[in-house]
């Protein structure tokens, strides 16, 4: 009987250790189903929170894109009214620049007009005063040189008489030697 206890032990054990494994087997498939669908719910949760989260960012990056359209849309219609803005001020100065440049001209021109009428009414002055100095002096001459004029024709008639008187004289002096010859 000691030679079956050797046997039979061991096959005892054996059986033991096979129900024992069999259970725990059985338990470590099953905890490896577990693990397995655990795992599985895992990776189905982490991607649908991979793709919530990528959705999330695609959102965020479209808003972004968006916003810098909108930012960007903003700056160029800004900066189009600066250049819009800009552009109506370089007419205006350019106006400006003109109209200067053309009330300068008449500035001259109306300067140079005024010159020369003031020259014009200096010259004139000055032969109205000239005018006024011969008319002053006409004014004393002409009685005088009336007065010499009908003195120097009384004294050309007094010559004219006296030519005539000599030339009479002559006559006579010579109808009287006439006859006396």
């Amino acid at each position: 009987m000691r030679k079956k206890i050797y046997i039979i032990l061991p096959l005892v054990m054996l059986a033991a250790f096979a129900f024992y494994f069999r259970g725990y087997s059985k338990e470590a498939e099953r905890m490896a189903k577990e693990k397995e669908e655990a795992a599985r719910v895992l990776k189905a949760q982490e991607e649908k929170e991979r793709a919530d989260y990528q959705k999330k960012i695609a959102e965020e990056a479209r808003a972004i894109a968006e916003q810098k359209k909108k930012e960007a849309e903003r700056k160029a219609a800004i900066i189009e009214a600066e250049n819009e803005e800009y552009k109506n001020l370089q007419d205006e100065q350019s106006d400006l620049a003109k109209k200067r440049d053309d009330a300068m001209e008449l500035s001259y021109t109306l300067s140079s007009k005024i010159r020369e009428e003031e020259d014009l009414t200096k010259r004139a002055k000055d032969r109205m005063d000239i005018l006024a100095d011969e008319k002053k002096f006409l004014d004393q001459y002409i009685p005088i040189s009336t007065t010499n004029r009908d003195r120097y024709m009384t004294f050309l008639k007094k010559v004219e008489d006296t030519k005539k008187a000599v030339e009479a004289a002559n006559a006579a002096a010579a109808a009287a030697a006439a006859k006396r010859r």
